[in-house]
């Protein structure tokens, strides 16, 4: 696990960390904690389940758009990259297919 976090760590400023429905998923805890050891614990968030995780992330990703560190960041530079298991990727794009048709989707207005 921890290979697949080292290869992440140089291209993301932050790391939000969860578990998906699978019984066999590690705990956030866990996760945490390893994910701590390589990009350091002020870098790692932790949310119960992926739509949490899901939220946490675009909040931060939009958080640092604002703040623009420095003038460093394009807007629309900032980003959100979900990956895991074929289990996670399914049940992150059913989450993401069901926010997209919501009210707001079939409005044509976006929040």
């Amino acid at each position: 696990m921890a290979g697949v976090l080292g290869e992440l760590e140089p291209v993301l400023s932050q790391i939000v960390v969860t578990r998906n429905s699978s019984p066999r998923a590690m705990d956030v805890p866990t996760l945490a904690e390893l994910a701590g050891e390589v990009f350091g614990a002020d870098r790692v968030h932790a949310a119960a389940g992926l739509d949490d995780a899901i939220d946490l992330a675009v909040r931060l990703a939009d958080e640092a758009e604002a703040g623009d560190l420095a003038g460093q960041l394009v807007p629309g530079s900032a980003g959100v990259l979900i990956t895991g298991s074929v289990l996670t990727a399914g049940e992150a794009r059913l989450l993401l297919a069901t926010s997209a048709s919501g009210p707001a989707a079939s409005r044509g207005t976006a929040g």
